[in-house]
């Protein structure tokens, strides 16, 4: 049984927990670890970047018919001007693909017990190199392959360890980088493979267990493969050369650190919900080429990797930011190159629209067509946010 961490706590965040320890872990290849700490970010109500970057914000409505309903997203990538959206609805998992002009184009692949289809859906990766997306199917033990219009490939035995996987990047046109939950059978974390799970290799393990699968971050690791974190720790890991080199390191509201030692086999929602109570806070890490960005609930840290200074904005759920920020720190998230994107629920929608009636504040045409159009049952609204740094 696949379980989010704060739902014993907190069910109506989204946000998965990662708690921060000392900074411990090794050397990135400059010889030391950049200190995201209170010396360098700037705790702030809100911010308007557009001081320092070029902005460019377009929101539009994904198109919403029976065929192509949103529910839960469990995760979302970006390549080839495609979205591809893995949902949940009822308890049942598909990936819909949309362009981007929120347009439906098509479904990957069709539920069934044939040759050609899957029953269920751990995890799923687009490879950007062969055109193509995988699909992890844990009932049937196949790795699905199937080209971006939903046309069915093949199908494969995987190799290596497939069993509760979270999040699938590829990073070459035969490599991808697997994230694990925290599972009883198995103690990887992270490792790279190829798609079959074949020239398996292990990256970190984990001392922790939890009986069916705890998910640690809700995204630990960036859509380029390049970032990742940890279970249990305020690292934020760079791939180098075969291994995992320790870049950052993050001290921000440390008013509670779990002690550094833990025995092998200790229960991982126990250490959660006991951080959670004494208000101990989520991670989750998103990059485009100018930002790395921690959504850490109620704030949201934006970090200029060039200048090595952030900003952390403070009450990042409440609307009143939209007008300078688009991205709050409950955001459904999903990084490219050029910035992200943003899932906005209707809910978020009328919120919105409430606080830009409020403050008398004139919202662009397409955002003020969105919050006549949207009502509370339909699909999401996406936004695209484009933000480079300012030549």
């Amino acid at each position: 049984m696949k379980k989010s961490l704060i739902s014993e706590v907190f069910p109506s965040l989204w946000l998965i927990v990662l708690m921060f320890v000392g900074c411990t872990s090794g050397k990135n290849n400059d010889g030391g670890i950049i200190e995201i700490n209170d010396s360098n970010v700037q705790t702030v109500e809100s911010i308007d970047l557009t001081e320092m970057f070029d902005t460019d914000c377009s929101y539009m409505a994904l198109e919403t018919h029976e065929g192509c309903l949103i529910g839960d997203i469990e995760d979302m990538q970006f390549h080839d001007d495609k979205l591809f959206i893995l949902s949940s609805v009822s308890g049942d998992n598909e990936v819909l693909v949309f362009d981007a002009k929120g347009h439906f184009i098509n479904k990957i692949g069709v539920r069934g017990r044939g040759p050609e289809e899957y029953v269920a859906i751990s995890a799923f990766g687009v490879n950007p190199y062969g055109k193509y997306v995988v699909l992890v199917d844990p009932l049937k033990e196949k790795i699905h392959k199937y080209d971006y219009s939903g046309k069915y490939l093949e199908s494969l035995k995987p190799k290596g360890n497939c069993a509760f996987l979270q999040r699938i990047r590829f990073i070459s046109e035969d490599r991808m980088r697997c994230v694990y939950q925290i599972n009883n059978s198995s103690d990887v974390s992270i490792a790279e493979c190829n798609e079959d799970f074949g020239n398996y290799m292990v990256l970190s393990k984990t001392d922790f267990i939890f009986h069916g699968g705890y998910i640690f971050s809700e995204s630990p690791i960036t859509q380029n493969g390049s970032h990742l974190i940890t279970p249990l720790s305020n690292i934020i890991y760079q791939y180098n050369s075969n291994r995992l080199d320790s870049v950052y390191c993050v001290t921000l509201n440390n008013n509670y650190q779990p002690n550094q030692k833990y025995d092998k086999g200790s229960d991982y929602s126990k250490l959660v919900v006991d951080a959670i109570k004494k208000s101990y806070s989520p991670l989750s890490i998103h990059e485009n080429n100018a930002l790395l960005m921690l959504q850490q609930f109620p704030y949201m840290i934006l970090w200029d990797k060039k200048t090595n200074k952030g900003y952390k904005i403070k009450n990042a759920t409440n609307t009143a930011r939209y007008d300078y920020l688009p991205i709050n720190s409950t955001s459904k998230v999903c990084d490219f190159n050029d910035g992200f994107i943003v899932v906005y629920s209707a809910t978020d929608l009328h919120e919105m629209n409430e606080y830009y009636k409020r403050e008398n504040i004139k919202p662009s045409k397409e955002l003020n067509d969105l919050f006549k159009n949207v009502g509370f049952e339909d699909n999401p609204a996406i936004l695209f946010w484009k933000i480079k740094r300012k030549e």
